[in-house]
């Protein structure tokens, strides 16, 4: 089944009448277009790693570039929010997890991951779908977990090519969320169940 061609790059975006705020194109009606991320464009604990050239090289983000927290790297293409809001509907979330899914054993790191915006992401990006019960407190404990040295020397035993994929991630040593739950959020909660003890 054949998608209608949703992605748009920033000439065309720009000659409608669109106009780039930030790395978001808005237009007059309300419409917006969101960056289209691809996973050279995130790094760990980034998603400002790398940005797109009007030429349509890329190259990272300069040291003085991160300083400020108002730059924002710009994509290759644009896709309209309200796809990606149909297409994340049960995520509940305004921003996404998730890593480069082209990797290989003699690169400095083998296992990248990174919190994204609000926004499209390439096949190259695949996402990881989390529950919504879990908090945003675990779910940056388990980032920390991800873009940890052991984690990353658990993938490169693991991977043989040069695909990270799913089946590979669900091989690999992640904690689960229970073993995130800070000390002072465990007496808390057992605070909780001798009071309601109490109460009963």
């Amino acid at each position: 089944m054949n998608e209608p061609q949703t992605q748009r790059a920033r000439a065309d975006l720009e000659a409608a009448g669109y106009q780039l705020q930030g790395n978001r194109f808005q237009h007059a009606d309300g419409e917006r277009y969101l960056p289209l991320y691809e996973a050279k464009m995130m790094h760990h604990f980034t998603h400002r790693w790398a940005t797109y050239e009007p030429d349509g090289k890329t190259r990272e983000l300069t040291d003085e570039e991160l300083k400020d927290p108002h730059r924002l790297p710009l994509p290759r293409y644009w896709v309209p929010e309200r796809e990606v809001e149909a297409r994340t509907r049960d995520w509940g979330r305004r921003w996404l997890l998730g890593f480069r899914n082209i990797t290989n054993t003699t690169n400095e790191r083998t296992a990248i991951f990174a919190v994204l915006p609000f926004c499209g992401v390439g096949n190259s990006t695949p996402l990881m779908n989390l529950d919504n019960s879990i908090t945003n407190e675990i779910v940056s404990a388990m980032v920390a977990n991800l873009c940890s040295l052991a984690f990353d020397f658990a993938a490169r035993m693991k991977i043989g090519g040069t695909n990270l994929n799913f089946y590979l991630v669900k091989q690999l040593p992640i904690l689960p969320p229970h073993t995130y739950v800070s000390e002072a959020s465990k007496q808390a909660s057992k605070q909780a169940s001798k009071q309601a003890s109490k109460q009963a």
